[in-house]
């Protein structure tokens, strides 16, 4: 059966059965996604995958963000992305076949896929949850893959940062590659010097820079902690953390450094529950 290319259109599904494609073709910069540099492909609630695309155009990314609404409506932050170290031009295809889900350049050439290997099962289809955490399953309703696993540079709420996986900063706002800082589980033996307040045994010592600014960086761990408590409504508020950056309150005491709990079970993987946008943290 051949795939049907899937053309833009004003509403859009939170699921797409085998087999589907996409192609990253613009459209015209009056449609409300296109003047924000989106091509939406699913969208359920305030999370949108899709193609996300530099103002100019080219270096698109395949990827899911969040709307953040307020005075901008459709003001977005990616949360998650498949290629950010290889953008694509126009021109590109997203493929969902029974085999995988794959996207490829103009020309063909395969840029990313998710792992399935080893898994002896077919594609059924693909969905974007009301967490926004992008999932394929099988014809039996087993999850095969899902973003949540493969964090890049942000956590949503119901993500946890699982043990081997890590947070990865950009290169910078307008450079999506892979940046120098990252953020990870910490073994015991470190999980231990958070908890009595050694943080700063933990800066690196081979970086100058780091040792030259101990103060900063240790602060900048205990704000990342906060972030990732696993109680919800332990998290600061956007707010909040910017008057940690301005110098004008602290961070809070009795922090959790328990960072090694298990992605969503999966009882809750397909819940469409609304998110309470209270429960969000501010940097991710």
């Amino acid at each position: 059966m051949t795939a049907k290319i899937i053309d833009y259109q004003l509403e859009y599904q939170s699921f797409a059965d085998v087999p589907n494609a996409w192609r990253n073709t613009p459209i015209s910069p009056l449609y409300i996604y296109e003047a924000n540099s989106m091509r939406p492909i699913l969208i359920n609630g305030k999370f949108c995958a899709g193609f996300h695309c530099g103002f100019v155009g080219d270096g698109c990314l395949f990827a899911v963000s969040i709307f953040k609404g307020g005075v901008d409506l459709f003001a977005k932050q990616i949360v998650w992305s498949a290629n950010r170290n290889n953008p694509v031009k126009a021109g590109a295809l997203l493929q969902l076949t029974a085999a995988n889900l794959s996207l490829v350049d103009g020309s063909g050439a395969l840029v990313w896929s998710p792992n399935t290997q080893g898994k002896s099962v077919t594609v059924s289809r693909l969905n974007l949850s009301a967490e926004g955490n992008l999932m394929l399953f099988d014809k039996a309703n087993n999850l095969l893959w899902q973003s949540f696993d493969h964090p890049t540079d942000s956590l949503v709420v119901g993500q946890r940062l699982g043990k081997g996986h890590k947070l990865q900063s950009s290169v910078s706002t307008s450079n999506s590659s892979d940046g120098f800082h990252t953020l990870s589980p910490s073994p015991d033996d470190d999980r231990r010097k958070q908890e009595e307040g050694q943080l700063q045994d933990l800066v690196d010592k081979g970086s100058d820079d780091m040792q030259s600014n101990v103060a900063e960086v240790v602060e900048m761990m205990k704000v990342a902690a906060w972030c990732l408590q696993s109680e919800y409504t332990r998290r600061p508020n956007m707010s909040t953390v910017v008057k940690i950056f301005e110098s004008s309150t602290d961070v809070v005491g009795n922090l959790k450094y328990d960072f090694l709990n298990d992605i969503i079970p999966k009882s809750e993987q397909t819940s469409a529950s609304a998110i309470s946008p209270s429960l969000l943290s501010g940097p991710r």
